[in-house]
C-alpha cells in the first residue's frame, strides 16, 4: 500500500520477512526515485530519504506506527540525502536533542548571535597573504563550535540557511571594505543557499557593493550545488560580476567537471584528510596529485585546507597547489586582527606573509620557513 501523507512525504506499507528485506525494499525505492525524469525537454534528477519501522510479529501499536516511522525519516534526512534509517528507541532522545539544537540555532540567527572569523589564505609558492576565508561559526548550547559543512547542514535543517548565507555575504562585504585592494575574500559557508537570489537581496541592487565584489569575492560551495537545476542561471550572473567559486569534496564525473570547467573563475578544495595524509600515505599523495593535475588541465584554482606542517606546505607547493589554509598560518582572526595583518603583509611586498606575520605577531611563522620554501623553488 502506498499513500501520500502530504507535501513530499509518502507512506509505504509492505509485508516483508525481516529487516534485511525491508532494507532491500528501501534501497530499491531510492534507486527508482533517483532515475532522471524528462519534463518539457528538461532532465530533472530527484532523490529521497527513507525512515523504516519494522514491526516484528505485528508488535507495533497502530497509534505509534506513523510517529516512529516519522522519527526514523527525520533522522535519515538529518544524516544527509539518500539515507535509510531504521527506527529504534534511542531516536526519541536523539530527536529531542536535535530539536533543541535546531531551536537554539534559529534563535542565534534571528538575534544575529553568529560569530565570524577570518582564516588566512596564503599563496604557497610565494608565502604571500592573499586574503581570508570568512567563516561563520556558532557556539552550541553544549559549548561546541559548529562551522563549515556541519553548520551549513544544521542551518539547512533549521530552515535558516538562507538567512545565514545573507549574513555571510554581508560580513564578506564588510571585510572587503577594509582589506587592501589586492586581497580577496572566500565566503566559508558551504551551502547551496549562496546560489539563492534572496541571499543577495539588497546586495546586487547596490552598484557600489557589486563593483567591490568583482574579482575579490569567492564562494565556498558543495559539489551537489554545482549540478543543481538552477545553478547555471546563477553562475551566469556570477560570471558577469567576476565572482569565483571553490568546490569542496569534488566528485569527478564528466557532468560535474563539465559544469565546473565552464565557469571562468572556479577552483577545487583539497580536503583536510588528503592534506594530512599527503606525506604519510602513498594513496593519499597520488589522489592529491591527481586532483592538482585535473585542476591544472581545466584551469582551476587549487586550495589545500588544514596545512599544519612545514614539510606538507613545501610538498604541496612543489606539486603545484596554489593556495593553502591551516594552523601553520596562525589561528582564525577577528575582523580587526585580520585587517591589521593584511595591511602589514601588503606593506612587505614580495616578502609576503612569512615576514609580515612574524612582525605582526599573528602567526607562528619564522624566516627559516620562508627560506626553505623559496629554496625549494630555486
Amino acid at each position: 500500500m502506498v499513500g501520500r501523507l502530504g507535501g513530499d512525504e509518502f507512506l509505504v506499507v509492505a509485508p516483508v520477512q525481516n529487516q534485511e528485506a525491508a532494507r532491500e525494499l528501501a534501497r530499491r525505492l531510492l534507486v527508482a526515485l533517483s532515475q532522471p525524469l524528462s519534463i518539457e525537454d528538461r532532465t530533472v534528477s530527484l532523490g529521497g530519504s527513507i525512515g523504516v519501522l519494522f514491526c516484528a510479529d505485528g508488535a507495533c501499536p497502530a497509534r505509534d506506527v506513523l510517529r516512529d516511522a516519522d522519527l526514523a525519516l527525520y533522522e535519515a534526512k538529518r544524516r544527509g540525502k539518500g539515507r535509510i534509517v531504521f527506527y529504534h528507541s534511542g531516536l526519541v532522545e536523539e530527536t529531542q536533542r536535535e530539536l533543541m539544537l535546531t531551536q537554539s540555532l534559529q534563535e542565534a540567527v534571528n538575534q544575529a548571535q553568529i560569530d565570524f572569523v577570518g582564516v588566512p589564505l596564503v599563496e604557497l609558492q610565494s608565502g604571500k597573504l592573499v586574503g581570508f576565508e570568512v567563516v561563520p561559526r556558532w557556539s552550541t548550547p553544549a559549548g561546541d563550535w559548529l562551522s563549515g559543512p556541519e553548520l551549513a547542514a544544521a542551518a539547512d535543517r533549521a530552515g535558516v540557511d538562507l538567512r545565514l548565507a545573507h549574513m555571510s555575504l554581508e560580513e564578506a562585504s564588510t571585510w572587503l571594505d577594509y582589506l587592501p585592494d589586492d586581497s580577496f575574500v572566500l565566503v566559508g559557508f558551504p551551502s547551496p543557499a549562496l546560489l539563492d537570489p534572496d541571499a543577495w537581496e539588497d546586495i546586487e541592487r547596490e552598484d557600489a557593493r557589486s563593483a567591490k565584489f568583482r574579482r575579490r569575492l569567492w564562494l565556498d560551495l558543495p559539489m551537489d550545488a554545482i549540478t543543481a537545476t538552477n545553478a547555471q542561471t546563477r553562475f551566469s550572473a556570477f560570471t558577469q560580476r567576476e565572482i569565483g567559486i571553490v568546490v569542496r569534496d569534488p566528485v569527478l564525473t564528466p557532468r560535474s567537471m563539465a559544469a565546473l570547467s565552464t565557469f571562468p573563475r572556479a577552483g577545487l578544495r583539497i580536503p583536510c584528510d588528503f592534506v594530512h595524509s599527503f606525506l604519510h600515505e602513498q594513496s593519499a599523495a597520488a589522489l592529491t596529485r591527481a586532483l592538482l593535475q585535473i585542476a591544472r588541465d581545466l584551469g582551476l584554482l587549487t586550495l589545500a585546507e588544514g596545512i599544519d606542517e612545514t614539510a606538507t606546505l613545501v610538498a604541496l607547493a612543489r606539486s603545484g597547489c596554489r593556495l593553502g589554509t591551516g594552523a601553520l598560518f596562525g589561528p582564525p582572526q577577528s575582523r580587526d586582527e585580520g585587517i591589521e595583518l593584511a595591511r602589514a603583509a601588503s606593506s612587505y611586498g614580495e616578502r609576503g606573509f612569512f615576514d609580515a606575520a612574524e612582525s605582526a605577531h599573528a602567526a607562528p611563522w619564522h624566516n627559516d620557513l620562508a627560506k626553505q620554501v623559496r629554496s625549494e623553488q630555486e
